[in-house]
């Protein structure tokens, strides 16, 4: 009955109200509730919680169970069908594989029955993470368990490693498929029983998946003798890095080369920059001959919309606009029908050569009502991301007309939930913020979701604003559709309200990003330094009294440029553990340098800097010259001259500073006595004319460190 309730609520998209059910159960029985009936509810709540999309509150539910009195029968009892429709939502959601493996590895301890489906979604989200490490492991886990891995399982893996660029090991991985087909031959013609040890044996989509990986590494030499061996060229080898897979794995990859094979080769050539060959091989697709079929037949091949997507992407890469809207009308005039992708590949390209307008038009194209394709989420995404671009680089208008501030004012509504709308109303000025929220509204018109791209592009163009109140307003909306932050998100949220002088919400931004199961890192640690940093000069300025730096400020390091020392200092501790690099410093610098007690700190900073063999570039070098310049002086501006040459910095490098180096001497000018009374012997310098003038009154005689100005 209890099971039935929560069904109920969960289905019809009340999943506070399921979840109040299930805590009732959990607290009125508690330990004296048989383990098959808490199964069964949490099953349910799991599959409720998925449907409603909050991914992350069911991974934190599942585990807190796995976790408590009672997991370890709990697990074994649990409903595949639904832990694994999680365990799938966790690799699809960024920042989520970390719950994922850790309710694996819960499963595991409990004695759960996993299937090769349930070791076969974890390598998939390994793979979109780009851990190969964890993609190995998770196959070695799979064998020591007893499941051997099938065929989707090996396909995956090689597409995983694919993914995060380890093409040594998914030719490694293929290698040992086709020795599978290899032994096998070999004890079919001696008669002997088969090794049921063996990996399966190598399909079409197993190769086009190899294929598919020397187009995402770029390799084409690769890519080009493979798809040669697929179309069954019998002079080229299945692996150049193998020394040959056998006749029966040569026989299975001659057999395999068709539409896909031919799409991801066009990709791997757009992706190389070569696209005069992907062009050539587009329209001399229909003379290759499809790898010959147990019929001995052989039909011509015909791309597909995903290879001139692909190269109407590289082409706006290249800047050729009109290149690919002119093949986007050859592929319709070749009888092709675009899809989707296509038209959010030609947006994006207009969008990145800078014409919104035929970006625009082509949205309204795809969103008539007699139009065959309709816009996704994508779609919408790169146009709001777009017009949050120019909202950004756009002067902000105190003007906002009646029509922006009505939908800004709803919008804002509808972003915390009847609160607060001002603060989001207050950035609709007529334009491109009005284009975003009408974008905004017509994605709700049509039931589409909100991702945490469309979220990212609106905090970030929030933050470059530093307008906190309406990033905030951003993150609730977020939190209350369940829309999981990623590690971007936190970073925009702490820009926004550095910019703002709120260093407390700084420091909340980066401990919750900390605490949660993201991976924090140098962006994110590099955005909190700047973001304190931020807030001590925006503080300062809105004090109204000396600015930042000027003479008779106070010699102390404010609140933000101690907290951001304090991340120097806890980098490499859990959960950072990074280990400062040159942007880390010239974070520092740029911040630091507002202050004279800052100044100081970023010198001792620049020792530790070489200490720790970290080499300067151009653009910390150019932030320590500036520090030099506002506080440490001329003496300290030399030395970093001279390092800069000990290191062999070339002399078209070095120009800019020695201009700087000698517009600081005029400045900051040494003491006449340090000028003539060299005492270790070394070379005076050519006197000028306001030496000579003190000279002759005797001015010279008075050793009291009088600085000429």
């Amino acid at each position: 009955v209890q099971r039935g309730r929560v069904e109920k609520h969960m289905r019809s998209g009340r999943w506070q109200a399921g979840l109040e059910i299930y805590e009732e159960c959990e607290t009125e029985l508690g330990a004296v509730m048989p383990p098959g009936w808490h199964a069964s509810l949490v099953s349910v709540a799991v599959a409720g919680l998925c449907r409603a999309g909050q991914v992350q509150r069911a991974s934190g539910f599942l585990l807190s169970r796995l976790a408590g009195e009672g997991g370890a029968s709990l697990g074994p009892l649990l409903e595949p069908v639904p832990r694994d429709r999680l365990l799938d939502a966790c690799a699809s959601t960024p920042g989520q594989m970390r719950a994922a493996r850790d309710i694996v590895t819960l499963l595991a301890a409990a004695n759960a029955t996993l299937s090769a489906k349930t070791y076969c979604i974890l390598i998939k989200g390994f793979g979109r993470t780009g851990d190969a490490r964890s993609v190995a492991a998770t196959l070695a886990e799979m064998r020591a368990s007893g499941v051997p891995p099938d065929l989707i399982t090996c396909n995956a893996a090689i597409d995983a490693y694919a993914r995060a660029g380890a093409v040594s090991q998914a030719e490694a991985l293929l290698r040992s498929m086709e020795g599978t087909a290899q032994k096998e031959h070999a004890l079919d013609a001696a008669g002997a029983a088969a090794d049921v040890t063996l990996l399966p044996k190598p399909n079409g989509r197993t190769y086009n998946t190899m294929l598919k990986a020397y187009a995402l590494a770029g390799d084409l030499e690769n890519a080009e003798s493979l798809a040669a061996r697929m179309r069954g060229d019998a002079g080229a080898d299945l692996l150049p890095t193998a020394a040959g897979a056998g006749e029966q794995g040569r026989a299975t990859a001659a057999t395999c080369f068709d539409e896909i094979s031919l799409n991801t080769l066009v990709n791997a050539y757009a992706r190389a920059g070569r696209l005069d060959s992907a062009l050539a091989l587009l329209h001399s697709a229909s003379s290759l001959p499809r790898g010959e079929g147990p019929d001995g037949t052989a039909t011509p091949l015909r791309a597909g919309a995903h290879a001139y997507t692909s190269v109407i992407t590289a082409l706006a890469d290249a800047r050729r606009l009109p290149d690919a809207l002119l093949l986007f009308q050859g592929m319709r005039a070749a009888g092709l029908k675009p899809t989707v992708v296509t038209y959010n590949a030609l947006i994006a390209a207009c969008v990145r050569c800078g014409d919104v307008v035929r970006a625009v038009r082509l949205m309204d194209a795809i969103c008539a009502q007699d139009s065959p394709v309709r816009p996704d989420e994508q779609t919408f995404n790169t146009l709001i991301v777009a017009f949050c671009r120019i909202a950004d680089s756009a002067p902000a208008s105190g003007s906002v007309s009646e029509r922006a501030r009505a939908a800004a004012a709803k919008e804002g509504s509808m972003m915390v939930n009847g609160g607060n709308a001002a603060a989001w109303a207050s950035v609709a000025p007529d334009g491109p913020w009005e284009q975003v929220l009408s974008l905004l509204k017509e994605m709700d018109d049509r039931g589409l979701k909100r991702t945490v791209r469309t979220y990212n592009a609106l905090l970030g163009a929030l933050a470059r604003r530093g307008d906190a109140l309406a990033a905030d307003a951003v993150e609730r909306r977020m939190a209350a559709e369940g829309v999981a932050p990623t590690v971007h998100t936190y970073t925009a949220l702490m820009r926004a309200r550095g910019l703002a002088g709120d260093l407390a919400g700084v420091r909340q931004a980066f401990r919750t990003l900390k605490e949660s199961s993201l991976q924090v890192d140098r962006a994110a640690v590099h955005e909190f330094m700047s973001a304190c940093l931020t807030c001590d000069a925006r503080v300062a300025r809105a004090a109204g009294s000396r600015a930042v730096g000027a003479p008779g400020a106070p010699a102390r390091l404010g609140p933000g440029s101690s907290a951001a020392l304090a991340a120097l200092q806890s980098m490499r501790a859990p959960p950072v553990t990074l280990d400062p690099d040159v942007v880390t410093y010239s974070v520092l610098f740029a911040g630091l340098g507002r202050t004279s007690a800052g100044a100081h700190q970023a010198w001792t900073l620049y020792k530790r800097m070489k200490r720790e063999g970290i080499r300067l570039d151009v653009p910390c070098a150019r932030a320590l010259m500036i520090v030099c310049k506002r506080h440490l002086g001329y003496g300290k501006a030399a030395e970093l001259f001279e390092h800069l040459r000990d290191a062999g910095w070339p002399d078209a490098s070095l120009a800019p500073f020695e201009r700087e180096l000698q517009s600081l001497e005029l400045t900051w000018s040494r003491t006449v006595d340090e000028q003539w009374k060299q005492e270790d012997g070394s070379r005076r310098r050519r006197p000028r004319g306001r030496d000579r003038l003190f000279e002759k009154h005797g001015w010279n005689e008075f050793d009291n460190g009088f600085r000429v100005l």
